[in-house]
């Protein structure tokens, strides 16, 4: 009952922090002059998101709990979380 809303909220944390420390790393190799580390998280995750969804799931039918946890919960946060 309550484990699709625990998958996301595990991939969600799981990607804000990914996301922190990617872009801290890209900020200390390329400078803060220019949002570098927003622009490669945005484009790897939606790269990861299409790769994911087509491959996992078009061809191994991954079940919903694996969309759940790295679509909704880890690529979303990945992706959108702003609030840093």
């Amino acid at each position: 009952m309550y484990a699709p809303y625990l998958l996301v909220a595990l991939g969600g944390s799981m990607g804000a922090v990914a996301r922190y420390a990617s872009v801290l790393i890209t900020q200390a190799v390329w400078g803060i002059r220019f949002p570098y580390g927003t622009l490669l998280v945005n484009c790897l995750g939606s790269f990861m998101a299409g790769f994911f969804l087509t491959f996992f799931v078009g061809r191994f039918n991954a079940g919903e709990y694996w969309r759940l946890f790295f679509i909704t919960g880890f690529l979303g946060a990945y992706t959108t979380f702003s609030s840093f």
